[in-house]
């Protein structure tokens, strides 16, 4: 493994998080410059990435949170205030901030729109009453399927997951740790919030709460999508929010509860990926956002371990990878899928490939880079076979995919499963790739074929890695 005295050469910037500071990875001079954070190098000793919570670490000043815009020059700060937190607006190009909440409350969520012009946040309150209507209940089928935060944690802590059935009960729903209104601020309007719905917690059963499940923006930054213990909400930010798709709440002692948490939309809008909250496991299905109708991934059911790992391609389309099926003895495939808004089942696959045939190497962190290739990590932990372990690429046309650098043994948890961190460079240069399991992170600079230690210039708890455009 390369050495870091000489940084490595990077074909676009780099933010990251670090000891309470956003920092970046300037690929014009090579150097790693601090952008916000606490003043002194003595608060930097005090301040910790573990949690983002009032109270304990933090110091003055720390940055607990980012979300940068879609073409990657401003970001948005989740700031340690005295006693409260604060927002404010980064330009990366100037490095000029300016404050758009001087002051709020506990935060579940926060995300900057993809156009950079607006923030919306949800901050802790527990007696919400926006104007938030809920409109005829929609059904939620189930066939037999942008701008994101970085923290450290997720803001929105561990929900647990609940499992699905026929005659659904009105639980009770109110305030809580996890409801709060949701705000956006416009970049020209600082302190000028505007609310436009509220995350509501519901009491599912004895010593379950569920709350809100995370705000989204469309690619277009027109329209908010988020959940909470009602289920799925779409707001165009011009009416009140209404009700998409319903989450059911069995009757006492029934089984078939299920909830639906956001993951992602699609780059060209309409359809949002979820991930249906089951009392054991959870699966993956696709949201219609104008009809609310929930069309479940085939084998998308997840218990101990992934069984598909999905992304957006960006014409719509899904690529999903599938580890190795020691039931059936199939290896590790990837499959490309596209909606079809016409058709029964809505979705369609359109390709299947294999990727490996060795039981032990498993497929994670699908992307498809900047000039339409799809790509992929392999790992296994193996001190002996390393001839699949590595970074791949597949150009469309073929959809043969090709190793393209070699990857150290990655580590595993207690279920035999792998959870690396890849973030992909948008021209396919290279990849940061984080193994806490393992206990490296890395720089793979696929050209020179070389791989890079960063620890020697970022602290374990360094997070939340993300190329700029």
């Amino acid at each position: 493994m390369a050495s870091t005295d000489h940084l490595p050469s990077l074909t676009r910037d780099l933010l990251f998080l670090d000891g309470g500071r956003l920092k970046l990875w300037n690929h014009a001079n090579g150097q790693i410059e601090s952008l916000a954070g606490p003043e002194s190098a003595g608060d930097k000793a005090r301040v910790s990435n573990t949690a983002f919570q009032l109270g304990g670490g933090p110091a003055l000043g720390s940055v607990l949170a980012f979300s940068d815009s879609e073409p990657g020059r401003n970001a948005a700060l989740v700031l340690q205030g005295v006693g409260a937190y604060t927002l404010s607006l980064l330009s990366l190009d100037t490095r000029k901030s300016i404050s758009l909440v001087d002051q709020t409350a506990t935060l579940l969520d926060m995300s900057l729109a993809p156009d950079g012009q607006e923030v919306v946040y949800v901050p802790q309150d527990s007696l919400p009453n926006a104007g938030q209507q809920l409109t005829a209940t929609p059904s939620a089928t189930s066939s037999p399927a942008n701008s994101v935060l970085r923290a450290p944690q997720p803001l929105l802590g561990s929900l647990g997951s609940i499992q699905p059935a026929a005659s659904a009960r009105r639980p009770p729903a109110g305030g809580g740790p996890m409801s709060g209104k949701i705000f956006v601020v416009q970049a020209n309007a600082p302190n000028q919030s505007r609310e436009v719905g509220h995350c509501t917690e519901i009491d599912v059963s004895p010593g379950y709460m569920l709350g809100c499940q995370g705000v989204l923006w469309s690619p277009d930054s027109g329209a908010l999508v988020w959940g909470d213990g009602q289920g799925m909400w779409l707001s165009d930010l011009k009416a009140p929010a209404h009700l998409v798709a319903a989450n059911y709440i069995a009757p006492p002692n029934k089984r078939g509860t299920f909830s639906y948490s956001p993951v992602s939309w699609s780059p060209v809008g309409r359809y949002v990926l979820l991930v249906i909250n089951l009392y054991e496991g959870d699966s993956r299905a696709i949201l219609d956002t104008q009809t609310g109708h929930v069309i479940d991934i085939t084998d998308s059911f997840e218990y101990g371990g992934p069984s598909a790992l999905i992304t957006w391609m960006r014409d719509g389309r899904l690529f999903i990878i599938r580890p190795n099926n020691a039931t059936s003895g199939v290896g590790a495939t990837g499959e490309i899928w596209h909606i079809d808004p016409a058709g029964q089942g809505l979705l369609s696959r359109d390709n299947v490939f294999s990727i490996s045939l060795a039981s032990e190497s498993e497929p994670v962190a699908p992307a498809q880079l900047e000039d339409g290739r799809l790509a992929f990590a392999m790992l296994n932990a193996s001190s002996t076979n390393y001839i699949e372990r590595g970074l791949y690429v597949l150009p469309l046309d073929t959809l043969i995919p090709r190793k393209v650098i070699g990857l150290p043994p990655a580590g595993m948890d207690e279920f035999h499963d792998f959870f690396a961190d890849v973030a992909w460079a948008p021209d396919g240069s290279g990849a940061i790739i984080r193994d806490r399991s393992a206990n490296w992170l890395i720089y793979a600079a696929i050209d020179s074929g070389a791989l890079y230690d960063l620890q020697a210039i970022a602290s374990q708890n360094a997070c939340c890695f993300t190329w700029t455009k």
